[in-house]
């Protein structure tokens, strides 16, 4: 009925279905599926946010500041704003 259009608003058992059949059928090594994949909608900054994950140098200062105490996150921050007013402010960049 959902092939056909008769019925677009399925239930949570119809989507725990197919979740389960797309999850049994996915390539070995991939992510599994879940209901909330089916149902999420993509938010854009989902999108920025593993772009700019991709770089190693990105990565590993986000594992360092996650291991920072909450003071020290704050204090990186400021930095880095202290940073952004710099290169914002540079003629030559």
């Amino acid at each position: 009925m959902l092939r056909n259009g008769s019925h677009t608003n399925p239930t949570l058992s119809v989507l725990e279905g197919l979740a389960k059949f797309f999850d049994n059928n996915r390539t070995p090594g991939s992510s599994p599926i879940t209901v909330q994949q089916l149902v999420a909608l993509e938010d854009p900054e989902d999108e920025l946010l593993r772009q700019r994950l991709a770089s190693h140098q990105v990565r590993m200062i986000a594992m360092r500041a996650g291991a920072m105490t909450p003071a020290m996150r704050e204090q990186l921050l400021k930095m880095i704003e202290v940073l952004d007013q710099d290169r914002t402010t540079d003629p030559s960049s």
